[in-house]
């Protein structure tokens, strides 16, 4: 049973590579969407099953996670009954950011030689995708008809969606492709002990998410190499000194790429962008009800439009938008501040807070160094984009949080009545 749980879960990595690959050709996003949406509660169906029949024995560290996102589900139910609203909404909540949560208590039912296996598979699979998004360079039409479905069955469109200029490799969007790079990279320079070959995924690394155009992953990659060298001091003059260069050499191209002075880019980004949330949505909203600020505007799209329509100060992006939560996860900290409430953010922070503590105290090294730095990443990536609910990112980072938090079951016997 051991193997059939560490089986899953590298299974599951390499689904979430490849899975709409295998689905391309179902031809209805529609169905495809059930198909992914029923393949994301497989962890969770799985760990109910785990706690009926092999009755795990849950740690004080599994508690305070658990209990945590527990207590945030509840206040979001409170809130959202506060405001009359149908409380279905959290089980996005529920699908979405906590999904893949129990893999810090499915990890421990693998075999002593999973990690081992498990870093084998990450490097295959670092290749693997990576070379794929090279090889879409060559002819990219011919690329995205084998491996990705065609676009026109996107009918409401998808974000930086695969057939613009970016890289996206397996996936449908450039955000998923570079932050999956992200933390396949992260696995994997911690667990290589060949320089030149660290310097070489690096590279690989850097160019991949350069040709993403995600400017988020890119800065992430070049942080997570000053988190792995043993030579910061050094690594961190050379990233400075490349990062000026490369400011002062294409200080044009940025200077036309805005076309306006940078004072009046803030002005215009407070309307149309994520710069908006935070100088205009979020000083409204903390002048707002102390239910709000508790307990947050609800965790429900419609409810959070119908609030933003009464603000006096709501950018002009947030008008008439049918979706001003997604947009709002642009940040997602203020995300959680604003549908969720200061009590939801402080207990998310702690969870987190206690991976690190827990990961430092119960792992090895290399484990904490890994887990440290997803939690690194994470706390700067939520400045970005929804960094916990991107499937390929979070399965990696939970995965790794269960290796760093507790030691696997070799052998598992269990005798049924």
């Amino acid at each position: 049973m051991a193997r059939g749980f560490g089986t899953f879960l590298i299974g599951y990595l390499y689904w979430i590579a490849f899975e709409w690959t295998i689905l391309s050709r179902l031809g209805s996003y529609t169905l495809i969407q059930y198909v992914r949406n029923a393949a994301d509660l497989l962890p969770i169906l799985l760990f109910l099953v785990c706690l009926v029949v092999l009755n795990p024995k849950l740690t004080k560290t599994d508690y305070k996670i658990l209990g945590g996102f527990s207590l945030i589900i509840l206040l979001s139910c409170l809130s959202l009954l506060i405001e009359r609203a149908p409380v279905v909404s959290v089980v996005g909540y529920i699908g979405v950011t906590i999904r893949f949560v129990p893999l810090i208590i499915l990890v421990r039912f693998t075999s002593t030689d999973f990690q081992e296996k498990l870093f084998r598979q990450v490097r295959v699979l670092f290749w693997i995708v990576s070379g794929l998004a090279l090889i879409s360079l060559v002819n990219k039409e011919l690329f995205l008809k084998i491996f990705l479905p065609p676009a026109d069955i996107f009918v409401d469109g998808v974000p930086t969606v695969y057939t613009g200029l970016g890289v996206s490799g397996t996936f449908v969007n450039t955000v998923e492709f570079s932050f999956f790079t992200l933390a396949l990279t992260t696995i994997y320079l911690f667990n290589c002990s060949s320089r030149r070959e660290r310097l070489i995924v690096s590279i690989v690394a850097l160019t991949v998410c350069l040709m993403s155009f995600s400017i988020a992953s890119l800065i992430s990659v070049l942080f997570l190499l000053f988190l792995r060298s043993k030579r910061k001091l050094v690594m961190g003059s050379v990233i400075v000194v490349l990062v000026t260069l490369s400011i002062w050499i294409f200080s044009d191209f940025f200077l036309e790429l805005l076309g306006m002075d940078v004072k009046y880019w803030i002005e215009i980004s407070s309307e149309f962008n994520r710069i908006g949330y935070i100088t205009k949505v979020f000083p409204e909203f903390l002048h707002g009800s102390l239910k709000d600020l508790f307990l947050g505007l609800g965790y429900n799209g419609q409810l959070i439009d119908g609030k933003f329509m009464e603000y006096k100060n709501t950018p002009w992006v947030m008008i008439n938008n049918e979706n001003n939560f997604k947009y709002l996860k642009d940040v997602y900290w203020l995300s959680i501040i604003i549908a969720q409430g200061l009590i939801a953010f402080f207990t998310t922070m702690y969870i987190l807070f206690t991976i690190w503590i827990s990961s430092k105290l119960e792992g090895t090294e290399v484990n904490f160094n890994i887990v440290k730095s997803f939690l690194l990443l994470t706390f700067f990536l939520g400045l970005f984009s929804m960094i916990l609910d991107i499937k390929s990112f979070t399965f990696c980072f939970w995965l790794m949080a269960g290796l760093a938090m507790s030691k696997p079951v070799p052998k598992i016997a269990v005798t049924l009545a």
